[in-house]
């Protein structure tokens, strides 16, 4: 079992002892890497003989003492199998993604994805709340009634099938967010993520998508943004 830092580190740490690993190890690598060299790393050890399993997890030091948390894998249906009972042993609940190795990869940056867009939004959140003279834990407060998840069970369900009826339109939305900016200006408050999200809505708006629910902007399109390679 590994759990390092990422795809460079897996194999800086395993492809020396390519030669020294016996034929019947198997590899259960935790670590959170990326799809496309997960997959590539899973046929090469194959071609050496050797069972190679990709189980990110979604848990923490504490998860870890206790054998609690999430862990996933993908793969090859036998190894599956045959590892699962050993993997159950160490976290809460196993999830089994199907047969394509770089599976449990893409849910894992997934989650990620959507925890770091959180603490963004959290934290925009709470210099927005310090902008109007709210304390962060006053702030915090407004999750003891209102709880967004309904906004990923609900109306997540229907951008991933590509209903946007209007139950919240886009132009309302793209409203609310210049009431958020110009009250936060009002203070003297910079907003780190919501000026990116007022100029991803003013994209969808400009190309007739106003009176849609604010999930169209789920809607794959060419929106004429600098690439993800010119970004990272």
């Amino acid at each position: 079992h590994i759990t390092l830092a990422d795809d460079a580190s897996v194999d800086d740490v395993l492809e020396p002892l390519a030669q020294a690993i016996a034929g019947e190890t198997t590899i259960v690598d935790h670590t959170t890497t990326a799809p496309t060299p997960t997959r590539a790393r899973v046929a090469r050890w194959r071609d050496r003989g050797i069972s190679f399993v990709h189980a990110p997890v979604f848990m923490g030091p504490k998860n870890a003492r206790e054998g609690t948390g999430i862990m996933m894998i993908s793969g090859d249906s036998a190894l599956r199998a045959r590892i699962k009972p050993s993997l159950e042993r160490m976290t809460g609940q196993v999830v089994e993604l199907g047969d394509d190795p770089g599976e449990a990869a893409a849910f894992k940056l997934m989650g990620n994805l959507m925890l770091v867009f959180t603490v963004a939004g959290l934290a925009d959140m709470y210099r927005f709340a310090a902008s109007m003279g709210i304390a962060a834990r006053d702030a915090h407060k407004l999750f003891s009634f209102f709880m967004p998840v309904n906004a990923i069970n609900f109306r997540g369900k229907d951008m991933a099938h590509g209903d946007f009826t209007p139950q919240w339109e886009l132009k309302m939305a793209r409203k609310d967010v210049r009431l958020m900016l110009e009250e936060a200006q009002r203070h003297g408050e910079d907003l780190a993520v919501l000026p990116e999200i007022a100029t991803f809505f003013d994209e969808y708006i400009e190309r007739g998508h106003a009176q849609k629910d604010v999930g169209v902007v789920a809607m794959r399109s060419k929106i004429g943004r600098a690439s993800c390679r010119e970004r990272v």
